[in-house]
């Protein structure tokens, strides 16, 4: 999936890549949202700022990477 127009995410401030739920923690709660937006066949309802976070290995993409990294950074303790 491909990531919304750059321009608009300077309304985001401070978000966590991979912290999709915007609470400040990377954990397993973010992996399920994660999962949930790659696999959705329906249009995304989610907001720029989500997706943003959703992209957590920034490379304008939300797809498998992302929630491989996620889960890497959850297990590592970074």
């Amino acid at each position: 999936m491909q990531l919304c127009d750059p321009d608009k995410v300077d309304t985001c401030g401070n978000y966590v890549p991979g912290d999709v739920n915007n609470d400040k923690l990377l954990n397993v709660q973010d992996v399920v949202l994660l999962v949930n937006i790659i696999t959705t066949t329906a249009p995304l309802q989610e907001d720029d700022c989500v997706i943003l976070a959703a992209d957590s290995n920034s490379d304008n993409a939300v797809d498998i990477l992302d929630a491989v990294a996620v889960i890497l950074a959850i297990t590592s303790g970074k």
